[in-house]
């Protein structure tokens, strides 16, 4: 058996997961306890819808935009009670519209900081481009594609946290190939490695919504950035 501390003989790749795990969990925001109590909920043979509303509704703004998002799903003029929503969703695509939910409203309040806010809008604008599309393509979870266009900003979380920014808008905000370069010059890693690894500890799919946009420019500005028209299809990526 190899010891961890005997780096002579451990993997390279070993220490580096461990090197982004131990980073990502000293630099991304907790789960709050109604949060972990929604994700055993959902975890249970069986659901207790009861137990699950009490849960999101122990968090008025996350429970806010999880109706909102969850919403997309089956539009109706009356909005559905939020029982019938976690039964509509399921349990994965429950649990991801509330991950995306809380982060929302972790990022994008009148106590967040300026850079996290920008960051937010950008990502919510993603978002609506991925749920416009995919309700042109009859997709079957538009609100999936929503909740990928939202959180396709996450990886930029950590790096924001460890860089101490304030409102600040250096270059390698975004998630643009030349942001991206820039990341791994500063930090060794970049937001797209760091989103697969955040994906994995919050049991989020691995894989990026087929309506997902391919190419997102986020640009250094005051205020929300600029809708890119330019949607593409992204292909399927595979850890």
């Amino acid at each position: 058996m190899i010891s961890f501390a005997d780096t002579s003989k451990t993997d390279p790749d070993h220490l580096r997961t461990a090197f982004l795990a131990g980073l990502l969990l000293d630099h991304l925001p907790p789960f709050p306890a109604f949060l972990r109590q929604f994700q055993c909920i959902l975890h249970d043979c069986t659901i207790d819808l009861e137990k699950a509303c009490v849960a999101l509704a122990a968090h008025p703004a996350v429970c806010g935009n999880f109706m909102r998002i969850a919403g997309m799903a089956e539009p109706h003029e009356t909005p559905l009670p939020l029982d019938h929503l976690i039964v509509l969703l399921g349990r994965q695509r429950a649990w991801t519209v509330a991950v995306a939910s809380f982060v929302m409203a972790e990022i994008d309040n009148d106590r967040a900081l300026p850079v996290l806010r920008r960051i937010a809008h950008f990502g919510e604008e993603q978002g609506g481009i991925a749920a416009t599309l995919a309700l042109l393509t009859e997709d079957e979870a538009p609100e999936q594609a929503y909740v990928s266009g939202f959180l396709s900003i996450i990886g930029l979380l950590p790096l924001i946290d460890i860089a101490a920014l304030q409102n600040e808008c250096p270059a390698w905000i975004g998630i643009s190939p030349v942001a991206i370069a820039a990341q791994r010059g500063q930090f060794g890693t970049d937001c797209v490695e760091l989103a697969c690894w955040i994906r994995l500890i919050w049991q989020l799919p691995l894989e990026s919504h087929e309506t997902m946009p391919a190419t997102i420019e986020a640009q250094p500005v005051h205020g929300p950035p600029p809708v890119n028209r330019q949607v593409l299809m992204m292909p399927q990526r595979s850890m």
